[in-house]
Protein backbone atom coordinates (compact mmCIF):
# COMPACT_ATOMS: atom_id res chain seq x y z
CA UNK A 1 0.00 0.00 0.00
CA UNK A 2 1.38 3.21 -0.97
CA UNK A 3 0.47 6.58 1.43
CA UNK A 4 0.45 9.63 -0.36
CA UNK A 5 -0.57 13.68 0.29
CA UNK A 6 -2.93 14.70 -2.12
CA UNK A 7 -2.02 17.97 -1.20
CA UNK A 8 1.39 17.79 -2.18
CA UNK A 9 0.75 15.58 -5.94
CA UNK A 10 -1.55 18.15 -6.86
CA UNK A 11 1.38 21.02 -5.70
CA UNK A 12 3.97 19.17 -7.68
CA UNK A 13 1.81 19.00 -10.46
CA UNK A 14 0.48 22.53 -10.45
CA UNK A 15 3.87 23.78 -10.22
CA UNK A 16 5.31 21.37 -13.23
CA UNK A 17 2.70 23.24 -15.27
CA UNK A 18 3.79 26.80 -14.30
CA UNK A 19 6.84 25.54 -15.42
CA UNK A 20 6.13 24.97 -18.99
CA UNK A 21 4.13 27.96 -18.99
CA UNK A 22 6.89 30.27 -18.11
CA UNK A 23 9.03 28.60 -20.23
CA UNK A 24 7.21 29.10 -23.54
CA UNK A 25 6.44 32.41 -22.58
CA UNK A 26 10.43 33.14 -21.86
CA UNK A 27 11.01 31.08 -25.42
CA UNK A 28 8.13 33.37 -27.65
CA UNK A 29 9.72 36.49 -26.14
CA UNK A 30 13.30 35.49 -27.18
CA UNK A 31 13.21 36.60 -30.58
CA UNK A 32 11.58 39.97 -30.36
CA UNK A 33 13.62 41.05 -27.54
CA UNK A 34 16.36 39.64 -28.40
CA UNK A 35 17.58 39.07 -25.10
CA UNK A 36 20.07 36.07 -24.65
CA UNK A 37 19.57 36.25 -21.16
CA UNK A 38 16.16 34.91 -21.97
CA UNK A 39 17.57 31.44 -22.29
CA UNK A 40 18.37 31.07 -18.64
CA UNK A 41 14.58 31.32 -17.24
CA UNK A 42 13.81 28.54 -20.33
CA UNK A 43 16.26 26.39 -19.12
CA UNK A 44 15.47 26.75 -15.24
CA UNK A 45 11.40 26.02 -16.21
CA UNK A 46 12.65 23.11 -18.36
CA UNK A 47 14.91 21.78 -15.06
CA UNK A 48 12.04 22.61 -12.85
CA UNK A 49 9.00 20.87 -14.98
CA UNK A 50 11.46 17.59 -15.09
CA UNK A 51 11.94 17.25 -11.76
CA UNK A 52 8.35 18.03 -11.17
CA UNK A 53 8.02 15.09 -13.36
CA UNK A 54 10.33 13.42 -11.61
CA UNK A 55 9.15 13.92 -8.05
CA UNK A 56 5.61 12.48 -8.75
CA UNK A 57 6.66 9.15 -10.66
CA UNK A 58 8.85 8.35 -7.85
CA UNK A 59 5.71 8.79 -5.59
CA UNK A 60 4.07 6.47 -7.41
CA UNK A 61 6.66 3.66 -7.74
CA UNK A 62 5.13 0.01 -6.96
CA UNK A 63 6.60 -1.19 -3.65
CA UNK A 64 7.47 -4.39 -5.00
CA UNK A 65 9.36 -4.20 -7.99
CA UNK A 66 9.49 0.11 -7.78
CA UNK A 67 7.92 0.28 -11.96
CA UNK A 68 6.25 3.53 -12.12
CA UNK A 69 2.44 3.47 -12.02
CA UNK A 70 1.74 6.93 -14.21
CA UNK A 71 3.22 8.19 -17.11
CA UNK A 72 5.52 5.74 -18.74
CA UNK A 73 6.53 4.85 -22.08
CA UNK A 74 4.04 4.68 -24.89
CA UNK A 75 5.35 3.30 -28.38
CA UNK A 76 8.56 3.78 -27.19
CA UNK A 77 8.75 7.15 -26.29
CA UNK A 78 8.27 8.40 -22.25
CA UNK A 79 5.71 10.87 -21.26
CA UNK A 80 4.90 13.53 -18.58
CA UNK A 81 2.42 12.60 -15.83
CA UNK A 82 -1.04 13.48 -17.46
CA UNK A 83 -3.42 13.91 -13.89
CA UNK A 84 -1.76 11.47 -11.31
CA UNK A 85 -4.37 11.58 -8.74
CA UNK A 86 -6.93 9.88 -11.30
CA UNK A 87 -4.87 7.59 -14.00
CA UNK A 88 -2.82 5.54 -12.16
CA UNK A 89 -2.22 2.11 -13.13
CA UNK A 90 -4.12 -0.09 -10.26
CA UNK A 91 -1.86 -3.20 -11.58
CA UNK A 92 1.85 -3.27 -11.66
CA UNK A 93 2.39 -4.28 -15.12
CA UNK A 94 5.47 -5.89 -13.89
CA UNK A 95 5.13 -7.85 -11.23
CA UNK A 96 1.25 -8.09 -12.21
CA UNK A 97 0.21 -7.25 -8.19
CA UNK A 98 -2.65 -5.10 -7.30
CA UNK A 99 -1.26 -1.94 -5.62
CA UNK A 100 -3.88 -0.12 -3.10
CA UNK A 101 -3.00 3.78 -2.76
CA UNK A 102 -4.13 5.39 -0.15
CA UNK A 103 -4.38 9.32 -0.25
CA UNK A 104 -3.98 11.45 2.41
CA UNK A 105 -4.27 15.32 2.83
Amino acid sequence: MLKISRKKVKTVYALMHIAIVAGVIAIILFKPLDAYWLLLPFVACFAAAVYCDWWIKEKFRCPNCTNCLVGGERGGHRHMVVDPLNQYDRYCSVCGEEIKIEFTD
